[in-house]
């Protein structure tokens, strides 16, 4: 993360902060179930580094099971980061596609 602090405005100071990967936010989609304690892992990873994220459990949701069998995987969590597949929750995968 960059921050800069730009006091030359008229106002007073703008603070622009930069993060590293670029300003976009990512497109995350995390699949739980409710007794997965390694999903609860994951979204409190991701609650910590501030990162948003829709969750699909598969256990109440029929659609995000179904989905989550389209792309071959049976077990959760998985996230899609981007585009991008990650099973298991694997952190320094997670902080690579986020550019954390």
């Amino acid at each position: 993360m960059t921050i800069n602090i730009d006091n030359d405005t008229p106002v007073g100071y703008n603070i622009i902060i930069k993060f590293k990967g670029g300003s976009e936010m990512a497109d995350v989609t995390i699949y739980t179930s409710n007794t997965c304690p390694y999903c609860v892992a994951a979204k409190n990873y991701l609650d910590e580094k501030g990162v948003g994220y829709t969750e699909k459990n598969v256990q109440t949701d029929k659609e995000a099971r179904k989905e989550l069998m389209a792309m071959g995987h049976m077990g959760v969590p998985v996230l899609v980061i981007n585009g991008e597949e990650v099973v298991g929750f694997d952190k320094p995968r997670i902080d690579d596609l986020l550019s954390l």
